[in-house]
C-alpha cells in the first residue's frame, strides 16, 4: 500500500530556534523569502494543501516563541483553496495566517515576480509588522 512521508522542506537550514517560525506553501516561497528576508526560519511541507501529524508539529514548534502561516491566495476562486487551508489550520493549531491581497498574486513568488523587489519588501515587512501586533 502507499506510504506518504512527510518532507519539510529547507529545516536542515532553518534556525533550530527563532522567534518567528514561517510556514510557506512551497520550496518556490521558501526561496522567494530567504532572498528578500533573510534571517527568518522558514519551512514548507510537502506542498500546497499539506500538513504533518501532531506529534511531528509539536516537535517541531517548541523552539520557537511564534508560528505564522503564508497561505496561498486562490482569488478569484470560490471557494478560495488556499484560504480554507489557512483558516482550518489556523483554528486548529491556533495560529495566525497571511496571504497577498485578493487580485494580486497566489503566492509571494508569483506576487515578487509581478509587483518586483522593493515592493514585496514593502509587503513583506508590513506582514511581519503586522503579525508581530497579533503575538504582543
Amino acid at each position: 500500500f502507499p506510504v506518504t512521508i512527510l518532507v519539510i522542506q529547507n529545516l536542515p537550514h532553518t534556525p533550530k530556534q527563532a522567534e518567528l517560525l514561517i510556514i510557506q506553501s512551497s520550496y518556490k516561497d521558501i526561496l522567494t523569502m530567504e532572498e528578500l528576508m533573510p534571517g527568518y526560519a522558514i519551512i514548507a511541507f510537502n506542498g500546497e494543501g499539506m500538513w504533518c501529524e501532531d506529534d511531528t508539529w509539536e516537535g517541531l514548534i517548541k523552539n520557537y516563541d511564534h508560528v505564522l502561516l503564508f497561505a496561498n491566495n486562490d482569488y478569484p476562486k470560490n471557494p478560495n483553496p488556499g484560504l480554507e487551508f489557512a483558516r482550518k489550520h489556523s483554528l486548529l493549531y491556533k495560529i495566525p495566517f497571511v496571504c497577498t491581497p485578493d487580485g494580486t498574486a497566489s503566492d509571494i513568488s508569483d506576487y515578487y515576480k509581478k509587483y518586483g523587489k522593493e515592493m514585496t519588501i514593502e509587503f513583506l515587512n508590513k506582514v511581519i509588522e503586522n503579525t508581530n501586533l497579533l503575538f504582543i
